[in-house]
């Protein structure tokens, strides 16, 4: 085989010279357009899909079906069955081919400035040899004007092929381009036209700044750090001001209202009943949240929207390109029904629907099964007579049939302790456990110590004494809960010597809480429920520590800055919790200033609840400091991102909350044929919900697993979805700590290819991001 001009340049600028080679080797240019016309286009993957073909009388069917114009092998699969389901199958392989054929091997894309290879390939199938030409041309898809052309000569022994590479740069000015690729030989001829879209080398970035206040006064912001610390290459620049005064409304917002219940058995039926008396009861026992509800259903119907939604401008990312379109719909219903709870007959009836379901599965004795026709179970008597005592004791309100099928709940949990008691004593066992903390727990909360024989009350007592035991060698989630239990049955000092050792986990560097490890083993509403009950044990023992208290309900609303609540009854109590103590909501008006090098701009907060305020501002001058002057008491908070253009490897990298590091494996030494690493660490300072990673690929590598799908690694889990240019993982839930995403590239061709940078963010709460760097690859030929 003989081969001219094997690389050919096909640099733009030089289309002259481009045709005059052409001019030179071409013996016929008539013959050469006829074969630009006659190019194979249609190059689909799938031949076609017959999903309902009928049998004649004798058992045949017939199929005419156009085959794509690919010279590939096709899968041809074929199913059938008859009436009485007795199944066959074909399965066999459809080889295309011609005497000679000519393929391109384009990568998937480019960006503007790579210095790319295009690949050819020309193979002979004939019997004898071939001799003749090969062309290629590149054009403008929309305008149709040639950009680049090289006519090359080939000489293939039979059943022979050859590969050939041509160095092309893309440029934004052509967006999407045709390439031909056209074999002439001195008896058969073929070609091919593909479509190479070229992406432009700009990246869109945004740098967000979030801030919390807690305290009345003027604060200042500093922003100076913003649009890459005024690069000059950041252009478009657009600044956003995010404001809440008041957030603790946000979790308002979450306030159950008719709960579904998710199956019909005991407990999701003990669950809903709970979540929606309490819900009803916090409406009815704190005026400023039904004056909040009637706000948000007349005057500010835009704050019943999911942040999923509300904030798709500022992750720019559309909700409808991620899996989350349910979550953000079923929550935006959620918050528009918060308005049924001012509709006292429809509650009524809702409950006693669920009341007299979860009364068909309580046995005679007062115990409940699981499921309808399972065996009475003590751990689920045991859950619903606890939400149901501790319902009681929150609302001080509860119908006859509620009352009855508590008390009867309590008698089975008693007597099941006096069992237990009798038990311990015969095998010597002095461990008290959880289970017999939440009996004790509801019993008390119940008021039905009053009500107990001899028998129950010595019971009783003995599980007390083993408590006072071992109280202060439990772990500290059981600890608030002993703490409580102690102080109900009037062990006030030792409960209170329990809180000492309590008081001192929870003082946190970032606020009053529990600290987890970070390995994500602990759910979101797991620690939601503890901390509830902390404040709880802290609310019942220690009144008079309202500092704490106001320290957990800031740390409570933080949370839910970046996650969805989604458990009814933690939901129910979360709010609850937030509400007792809280002063009635004020509409202070909060002013904030920017100060940039011209005037300041001044922005007000509403007198709305929420007080909710984003504006929106073009901008030229580098921002200097956001000035907040804060009249409103608690927590209020906000965030300022800067969204603007730059070259993609210009990009510096950022972070807010997350962090991401990006290692590539062997990129100072990439070769065609390698199989190259990437490891993405992320690190998140706090739980966050639906967060996205957004991993672009350069236009030499191809993803080594091309299916999308959900994948598991660590502790986290995530959607995989893969694209020409890049990947996205869709992580429901990212726990605090460090995690790694890994995926492989394989390297298809030489040149020299931007790499744009990776982009972690939070889409509930997009003040909380990061990206790494932008940077370019070489690539050199194996």
């Amino acid at each position: 085989m003989s081969l001219k001009e094997r690389e050919a340049g096909l640099d733009n600028g030089d289309l002259a010279q481009n045709l005059h080679a052409s001019e030179e080797v071409a013996e016929d240019g008539a013959e050469e357009q006829e074969g630009l016309a006659n190019l194979r286009t249609n190059l689909q993957e799938t031949a076609f899909f017959m999903p309902r073909l009928r049998t004649d009388a004798h058992g045949l069917v017939k199929i005419n079906f156009t085959l794509p114009e690919s010279m590939t092998s096709w899968h041809l699969l074929g199913v059938a069955h008859t009436a009485d389901m007795m199944v066959g199958q074909l399965d066999t392989i459809i080889v295309a081919e011609k005497e000679l054929t000519a393929e391109l091997l384009l990568p998937r894309f480019l960006r503007s400035g790579d210095k790319a290879t295009l690949t050819a390939t020309i193979r002979n199938r004939s019997e004898k040899q071939q001799q003749g030409k090969g062309t290629l041309l590149v054009s403008d898809t929309e305008t149709g004007k040639a950009l680049a052309r090289k006519t090359v000569r080939f000489d293939l022994a039979a059943h022979a092929d050859t590969t050939l590479t041509f160095p092309y740069t893309g440029s934004v000015e052509h967006p999407t381009l045709t390439v031909k690729w056209v074999a002439q030989g001195q008896d058969y001829s073929d070609g091919e036209q593909r479509y190479l879209p070229v992406l432009p080398d700009m990246q869109s970035i945004t740098e967000t700044q979030a801030f919390s206040l807690n305290s009345v006064g003027k604060q200042s912001i500093p922003l100076d750090k913003l649009f890459a610390h005024d690069s000059k290459e950041a252009t478009g620049r657009s600044l956003t001001i995010e404001y809440t005064r008041d957030p603790k409304w946000l979790a308002i917002q979450t306030l159950p209202s008719m709960v579904s219940p998710r199956c019909k058995d005991a407990l999701s039926l003990a669950a809903a009943f709970y979540a929606s008396s309490l819900a009803s009861n916090i409406e009815q026992k704190f005026p400023q949240v039904a004056q909040a509800i009637r706000e948000w259903n007349t005057r500010d119907t835009a704050a019943l929207q999911s942040p999923l939604y509300k904030n798709q401008e500022l992750a720019g990312v559309l909700l409808q390109e991620t899996p989350w379109v349910l979550e953000s719909e079923n929550e935006r219903e959620r918050r528009m029904r918060l308005g049924t709870l001012f509709d006292d007959v429809a509650q009524e009836d809702y409950r006693m629907t669920i009341l007299n379901a979860l009364k068909n599965l309580q046995d005679s004795n007062g115990a409940f099964a699981w499921y309808p026709g399972m065996k009475v179970r003590t751990h689920v008597t045991q859950d619903i007579v606890c939400q149901m005592a501790r319902l009681y004791a929150l609302t001080s309100n509860e119908i006859p049939m509620q009352r009855e099928m508590r008390e009867r709940g309590c008698k089975f949990l008693s007597q099941e302790m006096v069992r237990d008691v009798k038990e311990m004593r015969k095998n010597g066992n002095t461990t008290i456990g959880g289970a017999t903390m939440r009996t004790l727990y509801a019993l008390a909360l119940s008021g039905y110590n009053s009500q107990m024989t001899d028998e129950e009350r010595q019971s009783t007592k003995h599980m007390l004494s083993l408590l006072k035991k071992q109280a202060s060698g439990m772990d500290r989630e059981e600890r608030a809960l002993a703490a409580v239990v102690l102080h109900l049955y009037g062990e006030d000092a030792l409960a209170k010597n329990l809180m000492e050792r309590l008081h001192t986990l929870i003082n946190q560097p970032d606020g009053k809480h529990l600290a987890y490890r970070s390995d994500g083993r602990t759910s979101v509403s797991r620690k939601t429920s503890e901390h509830v009950q902390l404040m709880e044990a802290i609310r019942m023992i220690e009144p008079e520590d309202t500092a704490t208290l106001d320290g957990m309900r800031e740390w409570l609303i933080g949370m839910k800055r970046t996650q969805e609540w989604e458990n009814a009854s933690q939901t129910a109590d979360a709010v609850y919790a937030l509400m007792v103590g809280c002063p009635h909501y004020a509409k202070e008006e909060d002013r904030l200033t920017l100060l940039t090098a011209s005037k300041p701009r001044v922005i007000r907060t509403p007198t709305t609840t929420l007080g909710y305020v984003r504006e929106r501002m073009d901008i030229s001058a580098l921002p200097r400091t956001l000035v907040i002057d804060k009249k409103s008491q608690g927590l209020s908070y906000g965030a300022v991102y800067a969204q603007y253009q730059t070259p993609a490897t210009c990009v510096e990298a950022q972070q807010e909350g997350l962090s991401i590091r990006r290692d590539i494996t062997g990129v100072e030494h990439l070769k065609t044929g390698d199989r190259v690493h990437v490891r993405y660490t992320l690190t998140a300072q706090s739980d966050y919900e639906f967060v996205r990673l957004l991993a672009p690929r350069p236009a030499a590598a191809e993803p080594s697993a091309q299916h999308s799908g959900y994948e598991h690694t660590g502790n986290i889990g995530y959607y995989k979805s893969v694209h020409d240019a890049s990947t996205e993982f869709f992580m429901d839930q990212l726990p605090k700590g460090t995690h790694v995403i890994e995926e492989d590239w394989l390297i298809s061709r030489a040149g020299t290819y931007i790499l744009p940078s990776a982009t972690l963010q939070s889409l509930y709460a997009p003040d909380f991001q990061a990206h790494t760097g932008g940077t370019s690859v070489e690539v050199g030929q194996n």
